[in-house]
């Protein structure tokens, strides 16, 4: 049977400020988005399948990359302790993504982790953001427990909540569920900033 590991889902991440702020640039960027893209190196030749994953993505956060970035490195700790693991030597860059998640949009059980691909990613966290009051249903992150790890857990829904923000480590099983929002504006979307912690390679 299996067994579900740790994940923490921290409310008021950010500022109310800051969150509005970062938010607004979400929604200002429209026509910077792209489809997302699965497979090898998804961000860079990967291909878009819309039967695997529906989204747009952006990578440049403008002048929040260096705040999210900062945000999340002083977390790190914390993250540590929620999820009840050793430390490891960070990578100073933290890799960001925007995710826009519209009518329809979802991302099938995936983990975020591949052998050789982004193998050195180590914890997963994902920043959540919407319009107040939340225009669309939906887009629950489902985490999976670990079919191999003795136990009787069934799987997981977190709602994406604004301003919160849901770690786990990356090798979990998850998949973002679809979102319904029929006739809606862009503005009114499901975004997310997923951040990625990677360790820093071992040198020989």
């Amino acid at each position: 049977m299996p067994k579900l590991f740790p994940y923490m889902h921290v409310e008021n991440f950010l500022s109310d400020e800051l969150s509005q702020q970062l938010f607004s640039y979400a929604v200002e960027s429209k026509d910077k988005y792209t489809p997302s893209r699965v497979g090898s190196k998804a961000n860079e030749d990967g291909r878009v399948d819309d039967k695997i994953r529906i989204s747009h993505v952006l990578r440049d956060l403008g002048p929040f990359e260096s705040v999210m970035q900062q945000k999340i490195h002083e977390f790190y700790p914390d993250m540590l302790i929620g999820l009840k693991m050793a430390g490891f030597n960070v990578r100073e860059k933290i890799e960001l993504e925007l995710a826009a998640h519209g009518d329809g949009a979802f991302f099938k059980p995936h983990i975020d982790m591949r052998l050789g691909e982004t193998g050195d990613r180590v914890l997963s966290a994902v920043y959540y953001m919407h319009s107040q009051p939340k225009a669309f249903s939906g887009g629950e992150l489902r985490i999976f427990p670990l079919e191999i790890m003795p136990g009787d857990d069934k799987p997981v829904a977190i709602e994406p909540k604004h301003n919160s923000l849901l770690i786990f480590q990356s090798y979990v099983h998850h998949e973002v569920l679809p979102v319904v929002c029929p006739g809606a504006a862009f503005g009114e979307y499901r975004f997310a900033v997923n951040c990625w912690v990677h360790k820093t390679p071992v040198s020989h």
